[in-house]
């Protein structure tokens, strides 16, 4: 071992061994969170504890910074400056405190790191002193202010009261409309969303306020102010919603407010020490993975008016009566549907009140107690448009009602004018952002202009726009267009609204690197004949759909005490990622299995302008300095893809790609033509490319053998079809699964446990036995950057006796669905009876035709 793996070892020790010395501080701290509103003893234990460990953390800035991010927290300019506020986060992580609290609490210990006495326990300081809140506003504000000025220098200013308050008039609104972020519940675990609040200046006159969020599709939009906040400079940052709420609560009863500003973090303080954090964007995590609405507005309809007497009337539900109403119409539209409702249950307790109804209903108010629940068909959630000579109203169809009522009660004419336009059949619109919408704008006391828009597909979203003074509001509400409540996708990556980023051309992958084997080439394009899918794949849409509908899932593997080995694997890796994020818009995501973290956070960084631009594809990381096996990092991509939205996993190591000259057929080409194509490719479940080491393909595929035409109508149906045949021989390098979730069928997950040689095979195997298919697409042809004799897995008598106990072992575990090992040669399986009896009655090759 050289000295410098030993160093690395310690280092890695010393992080153990701060986990585990935190550990039991957390343990308490969530103890005491339980307990806090019986009196903050046990909480100023706790904050004590964390007091000292923060003490002897912050005296090797290194190891604080490796131990705050093996715990999941960022180490930016907040943490380096106040050490106690990721070490806060941390111990009270899941606590239901809000940020606004734990910032109170770190604040409070980094004033004790300069006015505690002493010999004075941090505990009883703060015990005497009242508390964290007391201590926060007692040295609020001269202390605060110089510590402000030490955190941030000279850069900081203090900014005049009126942008300050558009600002907040911005996020209010936007916050009243935008709907919360839901996490979802799977089988395979929770999705967690995030919302935010980016600000930036556009330009030195003027500065933006815009929603972001994690998830594919939401409610948002942006109000432009009508002056720049000059302390921001050229910087965006991030306002996390938990921040945002905390800074409307204090915004009235605090004040002036002051911001100041670097080019890490943006503070929103008032003199009583309350503040409001805002890291710069390029330090928040989960940054690559923001959203945001704006960026795939296209063609729009003539504007409609949006007025506060229709919107008033639409909340309250009332609806102008007609010349003879029936007796049920004395009641407005939401009325009407809820007495009737009520009418059509068996009994009505006094707790179910009318508003209570209608609050529930409309804007998700507080929950009827479990006494008054009586099961009852559901209400719908999603109005219809309905165009008049009149104009544009919104309600119900009453075939969708759980009761029979009268049609004209259950609309509201909510748009003024423009009554021509047709909207088609499948859209509409969810009731409670129908609600937000017209709520906030009343409180706002402005009128609108609304419209349809294009984006992911026509009239895919409201574009609502109006005038806050000499702020404009800009809101983008996608609509419904299933049955089932599915949003039409209305945004786009945050990188693609603020700034378009074009990739530029590769020239480094022309440089000679380390390459496997020679690949033996087919023949000229002229042979192959033109790609048929070229004009589908082009269109502008095509990018969003790829993104949504494929995730590649990349693990790369540091080796232990093999410096050369990882050089020549990381060089091979980053053309890897070229070539993904460059030939294809697929969502990429990174698992870094035993970097060291110097190697983590350089890589990050980006070392060249073009890996800037390659990261700012990846949607996100998952970085584990510990060293795994490789099924364990396996699973770990499957279940975040299978968590995912994605309708297709890609897996792999991290040298694989595709061989991409023109007579390679589809190559990259396959995943817009397979997200473009009307057809569901039922049938296919798990798929791999042409390992052309092993399969030669130019007959099969494009009819040529010894460079001779010899079967023209194989290179005819390869070129008009997706050609997938019954193949088992699966490679671990690149594979393909489909996204059984998604269809409520159960995930093919291996198990952990498994240790052995073949863990491809293994996944095969375990596809097959849950009666999935495993084909080989004809249409790819996998490339390898690394040549065998860099492989992890040694010289092939090695890998063969590996085979050989990884196939007895696979043999043993699906012997009673008929696998079992061959005689000759005797280190691989004889699976026939095995697909035979799982797989009997599907086809052995199918053949999908390509979009045109």
């Amino acid at each position: 071992m050289t000295a410098k793996q030993g160093h690395t070892n310690n280092f890695d020790a010393a992080v153990l061994g701060l986990n585990q010395k935190y550990q039991p501080i957390t343990a308490r701290a969530q103890v005491a969170s339980k307990t806090e509103d019986q009196g903050q003893r046990e909480l100023n234990n706790v904050l004590a504890e964390i007091f000292d460990f923060g003490v002897d953390l912050r005296k090797d800035p290194t190891l604080a910074e490796a131990f705050v991010i093996a715990n999941g927290e960022s180490f930016g300019a907040v943490a380096k400056k106040n050490i106690f506020q990721p070490l806060v986060v941390i111990a009270f992580r899941n606590t239901g405190r809000s940020a606004g609290t734990l910032s109170q609490r770190s604040t409070a210990l980094l004033i004790a790191s300069r006015e505690k006495p002493k010999h004075t326990g941090c505990g009883d300081w703060l015990k005497e002193n009242g508390g964290y809140a007391d201590i926060v506003k007692r040295y609020s504000r001269s202390s605060f202010a110089e510590e402000t000025e030490k955190k941030f220098g000279t850069q900081t200013g203090k900014s005049n009261a009126i942008p300050l308050l558009e600002l907040e008039r911005a996020i209010r609104a936007l916050r009243g409309i935008s709907l919360p972020m839901k996490d979802q519940l799977t089988p395979n675990g929770p999705i967690i969303y995030s919302r935010g609040f980016l600000i930036y200046n556009i330009n030195e006159n003027r500065c933006r306020v815009e929603v972001v969020g994690t998830a594919a599709t939401f409610p948002g939009g942006h109000v432009s102010l009508a002056q720049s906040l000059p302390e921001l400079g050229d910087t965006p940052y991030l306002l996390v919603d938990a921040e945002a709420e905390n800074f409307l609560y204090c915004f009235d009863k605090e004040g002036p407010w002051q911001v100041h500003a670097t080019a890490d973090l943006a503070v929103f303080s008032s003199p009583s020490g309350v503040a409001i954090m805002a890291p710069a964007l390029k330090h928040v995590a989960h940054a690559p993975r923001l959203r945001a609405c704006t960026g795939l507005m296209r063609n729009s309809s003539a504007p409609m008016q949006l007025v506060q007497r229709a919107m008033t009337r639409f909340i309250k539900g009332e609806q102008p009566a007609p010349p003879e109403p029936p007796k049920e119409s004395l009641y407005g539209w939401h009325e009407t549907m809820l007495r009737a409702h009520a009418r059509h249950r068996d009994a009505l307790t006094p707790a179910w009140t009318r508003a209570q109804q209608r609050r529930m209903y409309l804007s998700g108010g507080p929950d009827i107690p479990p006494k008054a629940v009586i099961p009852v068909p559901p209400l719908p959630e999603v109005l219809n448009f309905i165009s008049d000579q009149t104009g544009i109203s919104v309600g119900f169809n009453e075939a969708d009602l759980p009761f029979q009522s009268i049609a004209f009660n259950l609309t509201s004419y909510l748009f003024i004018g423009n009554s021509h336009i047709l909207i088609r059949d499948e859209r509409f619109w969810q009731v409670q952002a129908a609600h937000r919408l017209c709520r906030t704008l009343i409180d706002l006391k402005v009128d609108a202009l609304v419209s349809f828009v294009d984006v992911d597909q026509p009239q895919g979203a409201l574009c609502v726009g109006a005038m806050l003074e000499q702020d404009q509001l800009l809101i983008l509400m996608p609509l419904i267009h299933t049955a089932a409540g599915d949003r039409i996708y209305a945004c786009d990556a945050l990188t693609d609204v603020m700034q378009p980023v074009v990739m530029p051309a590769l020239p480094s992958l022309a440089t000679p690197m380390v390459v496997a084997a020679q690949e033996t080439h087919g023949p000229a394009m002229s042979s192959f004949g033109p790609h048929v899918s070229e004009e589908r794949i082009n269109e502008d849409h095509v990018p969003m759909l790829v993104r949504r509908q494929w995730g590649a899932y990349i693990t790369c593997f540091r080796p232990k005490d093999n410096d050369a080995l990882w050089a020549k694997r990381f060089t091979n890796f980053r053309r890897q990622l070229i070539w993904w994020a460059t030939k294809t818009d697929v969502s990429i995501y990174l698992n870094l299995n035993g970097w060291t973290f110097e190697e983590f956070n350089k890589f990050l960084v980006g070392d060249s302008p073009e890996m800037k631009k390659v990261l700012k594809q990846v949607v996100d990381f998952w970085y584990n300095a510990q060293h795994q096996r490789l099924i364990n990092n396996r699973v770990k991509c499957l279940e975040h893809f299978y968590a995912s939205e994605h309708r297709w996993g890609i897996m792999l190591d991290d040298d694989a790609v595709l061989s991409d000259e023109e007579h390679h057929n589809s190559s990259w080409r396959l995943f817009a033509e397979m997200s473009v194509n009307e057809h569901n490719y039922e049938g296919v479940d798990v798929f791999f490319p042409i390992n052309a080491a092993k399969s030669p393909w130019g007959l099969e595929v494009n009819g040529i053998k010894d460079d001779v035409v010899v079967k023209p109508d194989n290179a005819e149906r390869h070129r008009l079809n997706h050609v997938f045949t019954g193949n088992t021989d699966l490679k671990g390098s690149m594979f393909v699964v489909r996204n059984f979730r998604l269809s409520h069928q159960p995930v093919v997950m291996p198990d952990p446990a498994y240790a052995l040689h073949g863990e491809d095979t293994y996944f095969a195997m375990l596809a097959i036995s849950m009666g999935y298919s495993v084909r080989r697409c004809n249409n790819i042809i996998l490339r390898e950057f690394t040549s065998p004799r860099d492989s992890y897995f040694g010289e092939p008598e090695a890998r063969r006796d590996a085979m050989r106990q990884g196939n007895l072992r696979l043999a043993e575990m699906f012997a009673d669905k008929g696998l079992r090992m061959k005689q000759d040669p005797e280190h691989l399986l004889f699976k026939d009876d095995f697909i035979r009896h799982r797989l009997g009655g599907k086809p052995v090759s199918l053949e999908v035709p390509k979009p045109q």
